[in-house]
């Protein structure tokens, strides 16, 4: 059981790596159900504000965090932008947390 330390109101706790065109919806749901727990996530295309370096600051909260939860696409693992934020997680020794969505299922199916 992944234990992570509920809400303090300071930094995220979780930060969520997706690719935005195949697993968006899916990083949004999961951050509202682990809000509903009070654990605080970070899903770039909601809490990056504007006018900042985006990657700069994405990695900022890789840092920060605790928890990278990395959500599993076929288009994400071929990513070099969720590359980066995996490579970035494992530099500063993050528990990570794959999660396995259903499109990279049924899109892995279909290449075969």
């Amino acid at each position: 059981m992944i234990r992570i330390k509920k809400s303090t109101g300071e930094a995220f706790q979780v930060f969520i790596c997706y690719e935005t065109t195949t697993a968006l919806s899916f990083a949004k749901n999961l951050k509202e159900s682990l809000a509903k727990q009070k654990y605080t996530a970070f899903v770039a295309a909601e809490d990056t504000p504007v006018g900042v370096n985006h990657r700069d600051y994405r990695y900022s909260i890789i840092r920060g965090a605790p928890i990278f939860i990395l959500i599993m696409t076929v288009v994400g693992l071929n990513s070099d932008e969720v590359h980066n934020e995996i490579n970035e997680a494992i530099k500063y020794k993050k528990q990570i947390i794959p999660v396995l969505s259903k499109f990279f299922i049924s899109t892995a199916n279909f290449i075969k």
